[in-house]
C-alpha cells in the first residue's frame, strides 16, 4: 500500500461550527462522512475553475495554425473532522483557498513538527529575518541533517517552517510544519481517528525545547493583549508615515513572477511596484473610513503575477504589517498578523550590547537635514581633509570574483572604517550593518583588495592614508569599524533607539567583526 500524504490545519477553539471555518466569498458543496468512516466530518467541494492558459493566445499569433481545446483546470476541497473537541481541516487540491485563514491556528503545524521530527535528519528550513526589510529564506539540504548545517543565525532568525524525518517513524514518517502540518504516513485514511490521536499528542507536547528552545525568544501574546496592542496600532496608522510600521509579503515569494501590487479598495487603474502601508491607509482615508484592525484583517494585498491579467486576493492587510512599540515598559513586535512579546532576558541582552558599542561621534560633525549620505560624506573630507579620505561609492572587487563592495565610505588617519546611512522610513540599517562586516572579512583576507584601496587613495592624492593599508594581512585590533547612522534628532532621550530588529541585526554583524578581532562602534550623528 503507498504511503498517504495529508495536508491538515487545527482550527481555532472559537469556530463551534465547520461553516465558520470557511472564506464566505466562496462557493462550495457540503458532503457528509458515511458511518463507515473512524471520525465524523463534512467534506466541501468548491466550484471547478476551467480556463484557456495565458499562453495559448500569446502563442496561436506566431503558430501556423492555432492551439485549440487546451484548457487548464482547478479543484478546491476541504474535510473539516472532529475530534477531541477540536476541530480539524484537510486540504486537497487548492482547499486551502477555501478556508478562511482567521479560523486557523498559526504555527500548528511548525509545533507539531518540532515536537516529532529528528533534529538530525532536517530537510529544509525556512525563516525571517525582521530588519528595516524583512529577509525571507528557505534553505534545504541534499541530505538530511542538523540545524548546524543550515548555517541559521538562531539569535535573530525566525523560523517560520520546517521539513525533516520522523523521528520514531511509527505514526509519521516525513513532516512539513508551518501553520499547516503536511505529512506521510504508513496508515491508511481508515485510521484518521488513530491519526489524529497522533496530532493532538504531538501538538500538547514540549519536548521541542531541548533542540529548538531558542525559538521561544520571541513568543505570542495572548488575545487580551493583542488587542490591547491593536488599539495602539490604529492611532499609529493615523501618522504620516503610519507610526514607523510597513508591509512585508507575509509568505516567500518569488519576484520574478509579481508584476504589481495594489489593495482591497484600490483603484484597478492603479498599481504599486512595492508594498506601501501608507498608500493603502491613504487609500481609505480618502474614501474617509480609516482603517481599524477589522479592516486590515478583511482587507487584501492584491497581487498580479507576470503573465495574468487578474488581480489575487494573496494577503491579509493585516498579516503583512510589521510593527514594534513598547507597553507597560515590554517591547511588543507585529509580524505575520501576530503580536510577539520579546523574552526580556533576549531584549535586555541585546539592547545591552547595543548600548556597549554605542559612543559620542568625536571627530565627525553635525549634518543638515535633509542632507544624504554622499554629501555629508563629501562635506566631512572638505572640512577636513589630513584626518578623512574620502571612499564613498567607490567600488572594489574581492580577488576570485564576487559582488562590488564599498571598502568603507570615510577612512580617518586614526585608522577608522567609518560606514555612513542615514537614517529614514526607507534606509536600510541591515544594508549598512552588513556592509561593514563584509569588508571587514575582506580587508582581512584580501591581499588583491587590499592593494586596490591602495592604489584608489594614493590615485586620490591620499598617500598617508594608503601607507594605513598594509600590503601584508593587517593586525585587526589596530583598526576600528565605525557605523555611523545621520538621524535628526527627535523628543525622546538621544541618541534614538534603533528598532529592536535592527538592534539584533546590528549585534549579529557587529559581533562578527569583533571575533576578526577588529574593534567596533556605532555613533549617532544629528542632522541639524
Amino acid at each position: 500500500m503507498p504511503n498517504l500524504t495529508l495536508t491538515m490545519f487545527l482550527l481555532k477553539d472559537s469556530i463551534t461550527n465547520p461553516e465558520d471555518a470557511l472564506d464566505p466569498d466562496k462557493s462550495r458543496t457540503a458532503i457528509q462522512l458515511a458511518d463507515n468512516s473512524s471520525v465524523w466530518g463534512t467534506l466541501f467541494v468548491g466550484a471547478q475553475k476551467r480556463g484557456i492558459p495565458d499562453w495559448v493566445g500569446m502563442l496561436n499569433q506566431f503558430l501556423v495554425e492555432p492551439v485549440v481545446d487546451v484548457y487548464s483546470a482547478s479543484i478546491a476541497a476541504v474535510l473539516i473532522v472532529w475530534h477531541e473537541e477540536r476541530y480539524f481541516a484537510l486540504t486537497f487540491g487548492s482547499g486551502r483557498f477555501l478556508l478562511d485563514p482567521r479560523a486557523c491556528v498559526r504555527d500548528f503545524g511548525l509545533k507539531v513538527t518540532l515536537n516529532r521530527v529528528d533534529p538530525a535528519k532536517l530537510r529544509s528550513m525556512d525563516s525571517k529575518v525582521y530588519d528595516d526589510l524583512v529577509v525571507s529564506t528557505r534553505k534545504q539540504l541534499s541530505r538530511s541533517g542538523a540545524v548546524a548545517n543550515f548555517e541559521l543565525d538562531v539569535g535573530r532568525a525566525l523560523l517560520r517552517g520546517v521539513t525533516g524525518d520522523a523521528n520514531d517513524g511509527e505514526i509519521f514518517k516525513r513532516l512539513t510544519g508551518a501553520s499547516a502540518l503536511r505529512f506521510t504516513t504508513e496508515l491508511s485514511f481508515s485510521q484518521l481517528d488513530d491519526i489524529l490521536e497522533e496530532v493532538v499528542a504531538a501538538y500538547e507536547d514540549t519536548t521541542y525545547q531541548a533542540n529548538f528552545g531558542w525559538i521561544d525568544n520571541v513568543r505570542e501574546v495572548n488575545e487580551e493583549r493583542a488587542e490591547e496592542l491593536d488599539g495602539l496600532l490604529e492611532t499609529a496608522l493615523l501618522q504620516p508615515d503610519a507610526g514607523g510600521a510597513y508591509l512585508a509579503p507575509a509568505d516567500v515569494v518569488d519576484w520574478t513572477e509579481i508584476d504589481a501590487f495594489n489593495y482591497t479598495g484600490g483603484s484597478s487603474g492603479v498599481e504599486y511596484q512595492d508594498l506601501s502601508l501608507p498608500a493603502y491607509v491613504a487609500i481609505h482615508i480618502g474614501k474617509g473610513q480609516p482603517p481599524d484592525i477589522a479592516a486590515l484583517k478583511r482587507h487584501r494585498v492584491k497581487v498580479r503575477r507576470d503573465g495574468q491579467p487578474q488581480w489575487r486576493d494573496e494577503w491579509a492587510v493585516y498579516e503583512c504589517i510589521v510593527w514594534e512599540t513598547d507597553l507597560n515598559g515590554r517591547k511588543y513586535v507585529l509580524f505575520d498578523g501576530r503580536w510577539f512579546a520579546v523574552d526580556q532576558q533576549y531584549a535586555a541582552s541585546v539592547l545591552g550590547y547595543v548600548a556597549s558599542i554605542s559612543v559620542d561621534p568625536s571627530g565627525l560633525p553635525d549634518g543638515t537635514v535633509g542632507e544624504w549620505e554622499e554629501v555629508y560624506n563629501a562635506a566631512v573630507e572638505t572640512a577636513d581633509p589630513a584626518t578623512y579620505a574620502l571612499l564613498d561609492r567607490q567600488l572594489f572587487t574581492p580577488t576570485g570574483g564576487g559582488s562590488q563592495i564599498e571598502f568603507c565610505d570615510l577612512l580617518s588617519s586614526g585608522c577608522e572604517l567609518v560606514h555612513v546611512k542615514k537614517r529614514s522610513g526607507s534606509a536600510t540599517l541591515s544594508h549598512l550593518f552588513a556592509q561593514g562586516s563584509v569588508a571587514a572579512d575582506l580587508f582581512l583576507q584580501d591581499q588583491g583588495l587590499r592593494a586596490a584601496v591602495r592604489q584608489n587613495l594614493t590615485t586620490a592624492g591620499k598617500t598617508g592614508h594608503a601607507a594605513l593599508i598594509p600590503p601584508d594581512r593587517p593586525v585587526p585590533n589596530d583598526f576600528e569599524v565605525v557605523y555611523a547612522v545621520l538621524v535628526k534628532p527627535g523628543r525622546r532621550a538621544w541618541p534614538p533607539p534603533l528598532p529592536f530588529f535592527s538592534a539584533v541585526n546590528l549585534m549579529h554583524h557587529a559581533t562578527r567583526i569583533q571575533n576578526l578581532g577588529f574593534r567596533v562602534s556605532i555613533r549617532h550623528v544629528r542632522l541639524n
